[in-house]
């Protein structure tokens, strides 16, 4: 069942998780912001998007806007062994860990940013992935983010060129108990 959010502009979204029964309601959406959100050097493929979504371990949620079946952004992560071929993660002492999760991507659509949804959706992300029996959040973020995220955020390690894109990013941990 479909959770609401009310925003600062006074519309309604709704957060729903996106499973293998789910994901062909929200694939379109999902798809088409990736797109638009990321470079292509490091934009996820549908294949890998929708093997988050089959995953029995995973976390992937959709926030959408009911009015016009439109998602406006979505979060997802699975467990951090899943992606060991990302540079950081494959240093990660911990990698192999089933208690290690990594928050692979979160996106929100251009128009609607500045409203919490990205932050909403990461936080929300990291509670579910605790309520999953993960001890450890991790991630790699544009180099200043993380501490929008979390008051804690460890820096493990950083990235000048982050695939190509000419940007700063930072493999952090967000959440460790």
């Amino acid at each position: 069942m479909p959770i609401g959010l009310d925003l600062a502009n006074g519309l309604r979204v709704e957060l729903a998780h996106v499973t293998e029964k789910t994901w062909q309601k929200f694939q379109n959406g999902i798809l088409e912001l990736e797109s638009e959100s990321f470079a292509a050097s490091i934009r996820d493929t549908p294949n890998s998007l929708r093997g988050v979504a089959y995953s029995k371990t995973s976390v992937f949620i959709a926030c959408y806007y009911r009015e016009k079946s439109d998602v406006v952004g979505y979060v997802c992560g699975d467990r951090l062994s899943q992606f060991a071929d990302i540079p950081g993660v494959a240093a990660d002492l911990r990698r192999l860990a089933t208690n290690s999760f990594y928050l692979s991507s979160v996106a929100v659509r251009a128009s609607w940013r500045g409203l919490g949804i990205g932050k909403d959706l990461q936080q929300g992300c990291i509670v579910e992935a605790h309520q999953k029996g993960y001890t450890r959040v991790t991630a790699h973020v544009r180099q200043g983010v993380a501490t929008k995220i979390t008051d804690r955020p460890c820096v493990l390690d950083s990235y000048s060129n982050w695939y190509g894109t000419g940007e700063k990013y930072d493999y952090v941990s967000l959440w460790r108990l």
